[in-house]
C-alpha cells in the first residue's frame, strides 16, 4: 500500500515529525487528497464510489482518510496507532449507533477499544467507580492511552487503569 511515506522524501518527513509548523506540504497533500475523492466538494477521482465511500470495502490506501474523519486531527499512520488502522472497517459498521449516538458513555468507550484498538471484548470493562472517575480494566498499552484521554474520555474525567 501507498502512504506519504512512500510519496514523500524521507528528509520532508523527518522535518514534519520535528516541527509539523514547518513543513506544510504533509497536511497539504492529505487535505487535497480527502478533497479530490470528495463527492461532494471534489471531483470524486473517477472511481468506483461503493468501493471508496464504504469503509468496509474501502482501499487500505483510503482508510486514514476515514480514521480522521471519526477522530479529527488523528494520525492512524503514527506508530501508536498504526496497528488499528485496518480495524476501521469493522470499527465503522455499528460507528453511529455504537459510538457517536451514545459519546462519552461507558458503552461506547468499550466499543472503540474492542472494535478500533483490538482489546479483547469479554474481559474489557468500562465503569465508573466514583463521580469523575472512570475505570478501564484491560491490559491498555500505553501507547493508546493518550488517544483514550483525548478521544474517548469526557473532559475533567479522572481515568484508573487496571490491567486484567
Amino acid at each position: 500500500t501507498l502512504s506519504l511515506h512512500d510519496a514523500l522524501p524521507i528528509w520532508i518527513l523527518k522535518e514534519y515529525e520535528e516541527n509539523p509548523t514547518k513543513v506544510l506540504i504533509v497536511p497539504i497533500l492529505k487535505n487535497y487528497l480527502r478533497w479530490l475523492f470528495s463527492l461532494e466538494y471534489g471531483y470524486g477521482a473517477q472511481l468506483e464510489w461503493e468501493k471508496i465511500r464504504t469503509p468496509v470495502l474501502i482501499n487500505s490506501k483510503l482508510l486514514q482518510g476515514i480514521a480522521e474523519g471519526y477522530f479529527p486531527g488523528t494520525d492512524f499512520s503514527s506508530d501508536e496507532l498504526s496497528d488499528s488502522l485496518e480495524n476501521i472497517r469493522k470499527f465503522s459498521v455499528q460507528v453511529q449507533t455504537r459510538y457517536f449516538d451514545i459519546k462519552g458513555t461507558n458503552i461506547a468507550i468499550k466499543y472503540v477499544l474492542t472494535e478500533l484498538l483490538g482489546y479483547d471484548s469479554t474481559s474489557t470493562q468500562v465503569y465508573n467507580t466514583i463521580p469523575g472517575y472512570l475505570t478501564i480494566k484491560a491490559n491498555i498499552l500505553d501507547k493508546h492511552k493518550a488517544f483514550i484521554e483525548e478521544h474517548l474520555v469526557p473532559a475533567g474525567i479522572k481515568i484508573f487503569y487496571e490491567s486484567v
